[in-house]
């Protein structure tokens, strides 16, 4: 799904649902520089991007609450590996946007070449 809204994300897609948009992009923006998702990160660039920066307040007390959100990331080992096959997924997701659909499957972060994942 994170590749095809990739995609979508590149070709300019994301127009009808911009709040799909702010949360792929926040999401995108955290993984690429941990390596992984930081939710309380994430929540942050999602609410800076929608300026909707109230909602969800009760559920967010609840998640910290029982420990779902915690306030410092998590760092891991190879998160420089993961930046970069990031980097390179969205890199040809937008040369295939530009240069129009190649017929290979596009490359999903994590996922190695095509293949039958």
């Amino acid at each position: 799904m994170k590749a095809c809204t990739s995609l979508a994300f590149a070709e300019g897609r994301t127009k009808a649902a911009p709040e799909i948009a702010a949360f792929h992009q926040s999401f995108m923006d955290t993984v690429g520089v941990l390596g992984r998702n930081y939710e309380l990160g994430m929540i942050g660039l999602l609410k800076l991007r929608t300026h909707k920066f109230f909602d969800d307040i009760a559920l967010g007390m609840k998640l910290f609450q029982k420990g779902k959100l915690g306030l410092f990331p998590e760092l891991i080992k190879g998160n420089a590996e993961v930046r970069k096959l990031i980097k390179d997924g969205l890199q040809k997701s937008k040369l295939e946007a530009a240069g129009g659909a190649t017929g290979e499957t596009p490359v999903v972060p994590g996922h190695g070449h095509g293949g039958g994942h």
